[in-house]
């Protein structure tokens, strides 16, 4: 795999993150989240738009207005989702209060139909997390974790019809980012990023129903915002690999700036590395869409090209940036 080439698409002096690639009715889009720092609640959900991948516009700009006690709403985690007649923009966002309590996270999509304007977001699942939702078989799947405690979250197995009404079908496991593969018309593979020391990435099978889920391998790796990709004949994951976590609020350790985002290939239960992309400190969360040439455009976020990338601030500038690669 060869990196061909990568702009940088916003960089305003705020924490730009959690970008979100989409292609639909002859326009790109970029979703991500615009704020102070990593966790800032003054964000805004950014979609952006362009025809040639390199003059981008604002196509639409969401706030959710403050709440009468003051309460804000800190969105994350924008996925863009085409299915040939809809452009669903999934995210997730979380109420903090004055005080900086952080209330329960909601997951919410809108929705682009072609010659439209952008839907107002839709609530899909209180306490949840649904992680970039595929289809499959007619289908909708998508696996989606609790959001309401850290280590040992459930983690289970979602299907629609229409990718707005969800309905539990089963437990996968424990963790929280996990994104979905169709080996075949009746298996699943789920890549697991899991919230227990030591914090490794595990991958986990079934086969329909898809009622019960087997832990077939379990990757010394800790692999965060990750995206599944399928060129051609491979499957591509892509995210952060961070071996440090749980260390990045303590600015005195410098192995924070040794995150990068990177790329690698699925091979049947194992990766095997093929690509650093330009990055460091906060990064990643991904998004990609596969072209018929066989290249991949990827949109993603890093501190690399920004004062102090390996410290951990409360507030921060992280830039949005794309690239071009080629299986």
């Amino acid at each position: 795999m060869k990196l061909q080439w990568v702009r940088k698409i916003c960089s305003d002096g705020r924490h730009n993150a959690f970008t979100g690639l989409g292609f639909f009715d002859g326009r790109w889009f970029l979703a991500f989240r615009n704020a102070p720092g990593h966790g800032g609640v003054d964000s805004r959900q950014m979609i952006l738009a362009s025809d040639d991948l390199r003059e981008w516009r604002i196509a639409h700009e969401y706030r959710r207005p403050d709440e009468p006690d003051g309460t804000r709403h800190d969105y994350r985690d924008s996925y863009l989702l085409a299915d040939g007649r809809r452009l669903l923009l999934y995210s997730c966002a979380t109420p903090v209060r004055k005080d900086g309590t952080r209330l329960m996270t909601y997951s919410q999509v809108q929705v682009l139909r072609a010659g439209s304007a952008w839907g107002e977001p839709q609530l899909i699942a209180e306490g949840k997390v649904l992680w970039k939702p595929i289809r499959h078989g007619g289908e909708f799947f998508v696996a989606a974790y609790s959001a309401t405690s850290d280590e040992g979250r459930d983690l289970d197995l979602l299907r629609s019809a229409d990718g707005l009404s969800w309905e539990r079908v089963a437990r996968i496991g424990a963790g929280s980012e996990t994104v979905l593969h169709p080996v075949s018309p009746d298996e699943l593979l789920a890549l697991v990023r899991t919230e227990a020391r030591p914090y490794y990435f595990e991958f986990h099978r079934s086969r329909r129903p898809f009622t019960k889920w087997e832990k077939v391998a379990t990757i010394p790796k800790i692999v965060q915002g990750q995206h599944l990709i399928a060129a051609r004949d491979a499957v591509y994951l892509i995210g952060r690999e961070r071996p440090d976590y749980r260390q990045t609020a303590d600015p005195e350790r410098p192995s924070f700036a040794q995150h990068r985002v990177k790329v690698w290939r699925v091979r049947d239960n194992d990766l095997d590395e093929l690509l650093e992309l330009p990055s460091a400190g906060d990064c990643a969360y991904p998004g990609a869409v596969a072209q018929g040439d066989g290249a991949i455009v990827i949109s993603y976020y890093s501190r690399h090209e920004t004062p102090d990338p390996g410290v951990w601030k409360k507030a921060m500038p992280a830039d949005i940036f794309l690239a071009c690669v080629r299986a």
